[in-house]
């Protein structure tokens, strides 16, 4: 009914006039008033002003999901299908008015238009095409003309990399509008995202999160259009048509017009286009927008109000009526007749429906909006759930209605799962609204409320974490600001930008985080390198002044602070001066790159300087000429170590002073090496190698043996030379170092080489060997190996102190290996070979250009001293009949064959007799008969006998036992 009225006016213009601001100002200059806003969101939101002027105890908020009325109630402010009628208030506006002609909800807007009434004052809001219906309506009514506060303009098409900040997507599907979300967040950092099915909870949330500035971009359906005012410079419609409900229809200029509007709010320009696949706006539309220029509305939505509950069909055929005036066109079936229609159809409704008063009943039912979406045929049998519990007991069981509801009491899920029990939570809150139809009304109201609070948090941040990556936003900001970037490195390296997480620094190198791709990877890169740039240079200075305890090299070259890989070692035009690559990153700038590759080469050159001493001394060593200057140099290529065989004859041709000058500087004349012992340290052995595969200019470094071992396994696949540069030499499937096998040589000297002689227990003592180990040792040295046999022989009680003194000298050879001589470290006089000029041109006539094994030969036993051996009487001793236990020994004798060994002419010391002539040489082995030649074991003479000392204090038991023997 329309209610005795005061001033009628028609506020109307294009968007962003203020004419919703206006319409609040006037009903608060009134004692009473009510206010129509088309959506529960706006509802909220102009709810909230006004709050914040007048306070809660007088403002009401109305909605179909909402009831919050205070006892004394001055302000109501609902939804345009809320507003409550024949209320007798001094003020009522309708906003948005345009929409009477709205297909789906255009009937509810043209009631209001002819019956609500403020005593005072009434005003229509809404967009100036309304003109015509209203004047025709509402003869007397007045009407304001408001202009736009800012201009509007067409910016085309923009694809979503170039779409300017502060900027609205505006699609008209769920998916579309997910869609576009999806693509921003990749591209730009995220986006807030505003639907007309979230709850307003929800809804602020996603706003909040864009007038915050914590996203710039804002995809929503066209829920935007309708007095949502936001900071939005640019509006992008991603499509131009929509689903009304049953077609898909492009929209009108003067809807793509209400939308476009939000760009530019208050006195800032705004502009609107396209983007995606959305085709450009027709020249006439674009022009219609941006001059507010559209064709007049003639025609609205009007279905009866004037309703008859006598019977269903009644009230049906009421709800058909065409209408009269040629102003409206008759509604289409909206939700509410939908459903009663389908419930009309059951025959337990038609039965239980048989008076006014259920009639009624189930029209209230039947306007119960389907927040689910599902189909018609769905909602109606929910519809008739409700309708037959109401209708048996006039409220609905607890019991029940707790099932129900407990379904969507879930936070689990994604976006689509969470939209879902939301959707449904708001048809129980709905439900909870009406105070006839539960007991305890105020418990199921904060229940309901409690639950789509719950899901309305639970969906705004399902949607943030989906659609915004606040790293990408916040960095892409500060960089659009041009402002400085705050960054921070914790101890672990993580790097921080404005609080978010980018990425690691090791060393001055930066490595983003992997996670982050396309776009949003560039933007963490320049954004990074920007924040991280004061941190560089610190971080440089820090590094120059560390000591040289915190640097190292590994053994692939790499250069190491702390954990961090810094640089590495490239070849240099000298081996013994490496060239450095530092890792820094170019953006760190040049300034930090110098700083540490100086710090480096500072690093490896006193490194080198400091184990390599010796070396480069010999090296600067002026004194040094002719042949001494050119060995030296040889010395320096092979880094302190030259295998004997290769530089024979350069050792031939060194004379006395060339050599003693050499010893100086610790130079080593071995039988199978030239060395410097101080650089077989292991220190310096790590560096030798590493630096010698620079040289060879090896893919893959060999890696620095084990220290303190005497022998290691032979690594056939070690590239060749790595015994040497390693400090072993390579013999069968073990390498021996070289120190050690001087050490041998000087054992194996004083044998008699062409007989044959066994392994000593000294010599198994420095080797560290078995007896097996050490003959494939020897073999691979050159010499011949014979595996024999024989009886093992008991020792005689009067040899105990000599077996003793034998053993504890094993011993102490032993722990002598043991303790250091395996050591490079520690120098023993034994490993000093003598360095006289007849021992000098010895060792020059055992090497040859091939090899580096010396066959030494003694003169060996002759035959008379055998003979004199073997006729010597046994004395009388009881024969024992115990089994003879046999003893596995090895022979060794060196191989005249052996290629590694060239033959030479011996040299004849005989000296001529009176008559110059020289006398033959006695006959030796080479005449004696195959018998003979055979291996025997080796004999130690026997001692000549030494007088007892009578000042020994042991004097007299010596004597005893000499006496008794």
């Amino acid at each position: 009914m329309r209610m005795h009225s005061g001033r009628i006016a028609g506020v109307l213009g294009p968007t962003n006039t203020g004419k919703t601001h206006y319409a609040i100002e006037r009903m608060l200059a009134h004692r009473t008033g009510i206010i129509g806003l088309p959506l529960r969101l706006l509802a909220r939101e102009v709810y909230d002003k006004i709050v914040a002027i007048r306070g809660p105890s007088v403002v009401a908020l109305l909605t179909g999901e909402e009831r919050i009325i205070p006892p004394r109630v001055q302000y109501w402010v609902c939804t345009v299908e809320a507003m409550p009628q024949n209320n007798g208030v001094d003020f009522v506006a309708v906003d948005e008015i345009q929409l009477c002609a709205d297909p789906e909800r255009g009937h509810i807007f043209t009631q209001r238009l002819l019956n609500a009434r403020g005593l005072h004052e009434t005003l229509f809001l809404g967009a100036d095409t309304m003109r015509g219906p209203i004047s025709q309506l509402i003869p007397e009514a007045i009407f304001v003309r408001r202009e736009r506060l800012s201009d509007l303009s067409y910016g085309g098409s923009k694809k979503i990399s170039r779409m300017p900040m502060r900027s609205a997507i505006v699609g008209f599907s769920v998916d579309n509008v997910y869609a576009m979300a999806e693509l921003l967040r990749r591209q730009k950092g995220g986006a807030a995202v505003v639907l007309g099915a979230l709850s307003p909870r929800t809804r602020n949330a996603q706003v909040e999160l864009y007038q915050a500035g914590e996203v710039d971009y804002l995809v929503a359906t066209d829920a935007i259009g309708m007095g949502l005012n936001l900071d939005v410079h640019h509006v992008a419609f991603s499509g131009v048509s929509k689903f009304d409900g049953r077609r898909m229809r492009p929209l009108a200029p003067n809807e793509l017009a209400q939308i476009a509007g939000r760009a530019g709010r208050g006195m800032a320009d705004g502009s609107f286009g396209v983007t995606g696949e959305a085709p450009e706006l027709d020249e006439g539309i674009a022009n219609a927008i941006v001059n507010h220029r559209f064709a007049p509305i003639k025609r609205l939505q009007w279905r009866n109000s004037d309703l008859t509950f006598s019977s269903i069909d009644v009230l049906i055929e009421r709800l058909g009526i065409s209408p009269t005036n040629e102003v409206f066109i008759k509604a289409r079936d909206a939700d509410d007749l939908i459903a009663l229609k389908n419930l009309a159809e059951m025959s337990e409704i038609r039965a239980r429906a048989g008076n006014t008063s259920s009639v009624r009943l189930l029209w209230d039912v039947c306007r119960i909006p389907d927040f689910r979406g599902i189909s018609p045929a769905d909602h109606a049998t929910l519809l008739s759930t409700i309708f037959n519990h109401l209708h048996e007991t006039g409220k609905l069981p607890e019991a029940w209605l707790a099932r129900q509801i407990n379904l969507t009491d879930r936070i689990d899920g994604d976006i689509d799962t969470l939209s879902k029990r939301l959707a449904f939570i708001r048809t129980w809150t709905y439900v909870a609204q009406s105070a006839d139809w539960l007991e305890d009304v105020k418990y199921w109201r904060e229940a309901t409320r409690a639950i789509e609070d719950r899901l309305s948090d639970a969906l705004h941040n399902a949607l943030t974490k989906r659609f915004v990556d606040r790293r990408t936003s916040v960095l892409l900001r500060r960089l659009k600001q041009k402002e400085g970037l705050l960054a921070d490195v914790n101890d672990n390296g993580e790097v921080t930008v404005e609080g978010e997480f980018v990425g690691r620094l090791e060393g001055f190198r930066f490595l983003q985080d992997k996670n982050a791709t396309g776009t949003e990877a560039k933007t963490v890169k320049s954004a990074s390198f920007q924040a991280l740039m004061p941190y560089f240079n610190l971080r440089a200075d820090r590094f120059y002044n560390a000591p040289d305890t915190e640097l190292d090299f590994t053994d692939q070259g790499g250069l190491m602070w702390g954990e961090h890989a810094v640089g590495k070692l490239v070849p240099g035009e000298d081996p013994l001066k490496p060239q450095i690559t530092a890792f820094v990153d170019d953006s760190a700038g040049l300034d930090v790159m110098q700083k540490v590759q100086r710090r480096l080469q500072h690093f490896i050159d006193r490194k080198i300087a400091a184990l390599f001493e010796p070396l480069l001394l010999l090296q600067r060593d002026e004194a040094l000429d002719g042949l001494a200057r050119g060995f030296a140099f040889r010395m320096v290529e092979g880094f302190g170590i030259l295998p004997r065989v290769a530089v024979a004859n350069d050792v031939k041709a060194l004379d006395q002073d060339a050599r003693g000058m050499l010893r100086k500087h610790g130079v080593r004349f071995g039988q199978f090496t030239i060395f410097m012992p101080l650089l077989l340290k292991p220190a310096a052995t790590r560096l030798r190698i590493l630096l010698w595969s620079l040289a060879q200019k090896l893919d893959e470094f060999p890696v620095s043996p084990q220290p303190g071992l005497v022998t290691i396994p032979v690594d056939g696949s070690a590239p060749q030379g790595y015994d040497i540069m390693a400090g072993y030499r390579n013999s069968n499937t073990r390498a021996i170092r070289i120190d050690m096998l001087e050490r041998l040589a000087d054992m194996i000297r004083v044998e008699d080489t062409r007989a044959g002689f066994e392994a000593r227990p000294d010599m198994l003592s420095i080797t560290g060997m078995t007896l097996e180990q050490f003959s494939d040792l020897m073999q691979g040295l050159g010499y011949n190996v014979e595996k024999l046999e024989r009886d093992k022989v008991k020792p005689a009680k009067a040899g105990i102190f000599a077996v003793e003194k034998t053993k504890a000298s094993t011993d102490s050879v032993d722990l002598e290996v043991k303790d250091g001589s395996h050591n490079s470290d520690l120098q023993t006089p034994e490993m000093e070979i003598s360095s006289s000029p007849v021992v000098d041109q010895f060792l020059d006539d055992q090497v040859s250009e091939e090899t580096t094994a010396v066959a030494q030969s003694g003169d060996g036993e002759t035959e008379a001293q055998v003979d004199e051996t073997a006729n010597t009487e046994a004395p009388n001793v009881v024969e024992d009949v115990t089994p003879v236990e046999k003893e596995t020994y090895f022979v060794f004798t060196w191989s005249t064959r052996s290629k590694s060994i060239p033959n030479r002419q011996t040299r004849d010391f005989r000296k001529p007799d009176d008559q110059g002539k020289i006398k033959d040489r006695p006959k030796g082995k080479r005449n004696q008969s195959k018998d003979d030649q055979k291996p025997r074991p080796h004999q130690s003479k026997p001692e000549k006998s030494k007088k007892i000392d009578p000042d020994n204090p042991f004097a007299a038991a010596l004597m005893g036992l000499k006496t008794r023997d």
